[in-house]
């Protein structure tokens, strides 16, 4: 085999060496970033009804996001629609600015919705309350770039 051949075939494994370990780390970050986003918790730990007054109610929910993940996110809003035995009630955002959940961590965020006066009626006369909270998180995360989350969650009262 001649020289040029030599080199030829010497540059070709080269490049295939090199190639398939740049495709393994390609795949091995595209996987540690999908692990990382399936691995993202977001759940209702929360949900209260406070009474102001005869006139006025607040409905109070506490989300909970945990990152098991080396990764981290930002948590660029959370907004919050309520009902109560089927009926749409209220709907809200909370006030946060680029939350950051870092790598094993967890962080708790806190809804507080008005209830609008045309619904005080409504929740003080049923008696079996069936609140369905839908929480959507809006996020950024690694390779993905923004993307969301929806969780419900329903409680029965008396």
């Amino acid at each position: 085999m001649s020289t040029g051949k030599k080199i030829i075939l010497a540059s070709f494994l080269f490049a295939t060496v090199i190639w398939t370990g740049v495709m393994l780390q390609t795949f091995n970050f595209y996987y540690n970033a999908y692990t990382a986003i399936r691995a993202l918790s977001v759940s209702i730990s929360e949900l209260n009804l406070n009474w102001i007054n005869s006139t006025k109610a607040q409905t109070v929910t506490v989300v909970t996001l945990r990152n098991p993940s080396n990764c981290e996110f930002v948590v660029l809003g959370v907004e919050q629609r309520i009902s109560l035995n089927s009926k749409f009630i209220t709907y809200g955002r909370a006030g946060i600015n680029a939350l950051r959940i870092h790598p094993q961590s967890s962080s708790n965020v806190t809804i507080t919705l008005d209830v609008p006066y045309q619904h005080i009626e409504f929740l003080q006369e049923t008696l079996q309350k069936a609140w369905l909270a839908s929480i959507y998180t809006f996020l950024e995360g690694p390779l993905v770039g923004r993307f969301s989350l929806r969780t419900s969650r329903q409680i029965i009262t008396q």
